[in-house]
């Protein structure tokens, strides 16, 4: 899978391969903020327990290099905290432009030709918003004892 992070205009530049997995694109995420400075550009990516990635700080995905009508597949739960409609795609600098398809496992299938992608998911409810963040508390103080034990 060839990926290329480019901070400072906040796109993910996907080439080569058309089958993708978020769980993937996640991880090379990772990856590249772990091994160069990238504070600036802050996290591409955030997730839920329930693998529902979104798209942060105005990241977007972008095709370089693709033959004319090639379609791109995504596989996983997408969104993103924009409020600028969910638009999850931006078209190429050059050459033709491709067709994203969204494959989210078990819900639905998204697909878009060359115009950004906009996905709308309803958004948590407080409750639900409440309950994770309780279980991301609790999961934190348990690693806090857990690192305090170590001492």
């Amino acid at each position: 899978m060839a990926l290329v992070f480019d901070g400072d205009n906040k796109h993910i530049i996907v080439s080569g391969d058309t089958e993708l997995s978020l769980t993937d694109i996640y991880s090379a995420s990772r990856a590249w903020e772990d091994a160069s400075d990238t504070i600036e550009y802050h996290h591409v990516f955030d997730v839920s327990t329930e693998l529902l990635f979104f798209l942060r700080y105005g990241w977007k995905f972008k095709p370089s290099g693709y033959a004319s009508g090639t379609i791109i597949n995504l596989t996983g739960k997408i969104s993103t905290t924009e409020g600028d409609g969910q638009v999850l795609t931006v078209p190429a600098t050059t050459g033709s432009q491709v067709t994203w398809q969204f494959n989210t496992p078990a819900t639905a299938v998204i697909v878009s030709t060359s115009e950004p992608i906009n996905v709308w998911h309803e958004p948590p409810t407080p409750t639900e918003i409440v309950g994770e963040m309780d279980e991301n508390s609790t999961k934190l103080n348990e690693i806090n004892n857990n690192v305090a034990g170590l001492y």
